[in-house]
């Protein structure tokens, strides 16, 4: 992953990526927020 933000910040930004990634996981995808997965799975990939 690029350096794009100071590291206590990237750490934050991977936590909540994390998070994200588990409850979609989880739950499933839902259609109303696709947008925000795409934006965190092209973070990621």
């Amino acid at each position: 992953m690029m350096k794009l933000w100071p590291d206590s910040i990237q750490k934050k930004q991977r936590r909540a990526i994390a998070r994200n990634m588990i409850r979609i996981i989880r739950e499933g995808p839902r259609p109303q927020h696709a947008h925000c997965r795409g934006e965190v799975y092209s973070i990621v990939a």
